[in-house]
C-alpha cells in the first residue's frame, strides 16, 4: 500500500490515518462498482494515472477493475 500513498483514492480516505482494523472500518465506507467507476473511467478514457493505484501494471488491482466491471454489467442482465 505504501507504493500508492499519493493516489486519489488513498488521500480521499487517509489511509495514512488507518492504524488499525478499526480505523478502516470507521473510515473506509463500504463501497460498489458505481464508486470506482469515476476512477477507472479516467483511468481508461484520459489515460489518468495515480487515481487508484500508482502501478499501472498492479495486478491485483487490473484483477479487481475487470471483476467488479463484469459483475456490474452482468447485474443487469435479466435471466
Amino acid at each position: 500500500m505504501s507504493d500508492s500513498k499519493d493516489t486519489e483514492y488513498v488521500r480521499k480516505y487517509n489511509f495514512a490515518g488507518i492504524k488499525s482494523v478499526e480505523d478502516f472500518k470507521r473510515m473506509v465506507p463500504f463501497t460498489t462498482y458505481d464508486d470506482y467507476e469515476p476512477y477507472i473511467t479516467r483511468m481508461i478514457e484520459n489515460g489518468e494515472k495515480n487515481l487508484l493505484t500508482a502501478n499501472p501494471n498492479d495486478k491485483e488491482t487490473n484483477f479487481l477493475i475487470v471483476v467488479l466491471k463484469n459483475y456490474y454489467i452482468y447485474s443487469f442482465i435479466d435471466y
